[in-house]
């Protein structure tokens, strides 16, 4: 029908039959057509440069960061997807992971789970305070050690700009070991005080 659209199936159908039943001077032309476009691409190929563009290079992690903790369902998954592989060693891990999602919405004792990530969490806050305040003396260290940048006849401004208030209590805090108050309490704090 003229007036409907067709579908990719419904087209190349047609144009089959259409095929089949042109002529073959009709043919003759478009495979003329054909074959110099076979040439055209050919020369195309054989003149062609790959665009060698440069790789992105990735950022290497730091291997001293601590690993991050572990959700309960990733406990419960942990666990479960020992048994399920072990009595169906078939299952494709797709499946495997579709049915552990339907039983951690059934299971009734989660605390148990919940308890383990709650642990994690611990374990992982008490690290990460550690690591930070590690890599805060590092950066504090270099700092001290670097040499003060040189200041132009014509600027009075040196390169690199001064600790703000924030950032320095967020440094205080973490070597102090005082993690029950948060950097904001802390800058609100001496912002009354003055």
């Amino acid at each position: 029908n003229p007036g409907e659209p067709l579908s990719s199936t419904e087209f190349f159908k047609q144009a089959c039959e259409m095929w089949k039943n042109f002529s073959k001077e009709d043919k003759k032309k478009y495979e003329e057509m054909e074959a110099l476009d076979l040439v055209r691409y050919q020369e195309g190929m054989a003149n062609y440069v790959p665009t060698g563009g440069e790789k992105r290079k990735r950022n290497k992690k730091d291997s001293n960061v601590p690993k991050a903790a572990m959700s309960a369902y990733a406990y419960f998954s942990l666990e479960q997807r020992q048994k399920m592989t072990a009595n169906f060693p078939a299952m494709p891990a797709r499946q495997v992971t579709k049915e552990l999602g339907e039983k951690w919405k059934l299971c009734k004792n989660k605390t148990k789970y919940q308890i383990m990530a709650a642990k994690d969490k611990e374990r992982y806050e008490s690290e990460i305070a550690l690591y930070i305040s590690a890599s805060a003396s590092i950066v504090r260290s270099v700092c001290s050690s670097a040499k003060e940048p040189a200041i132009s006849k014509n600027s009075t401004k040196s390169k690199f700009k001064p600790l703000t208030k924030k950032r320095k209590v967020e440094i205080e805090r973490y070597n102090d070991g005082d993690n029950d108050e948060t950097p904001k309490e802390k800058v609100e704090d001496d912002e009354d005080g003055e």
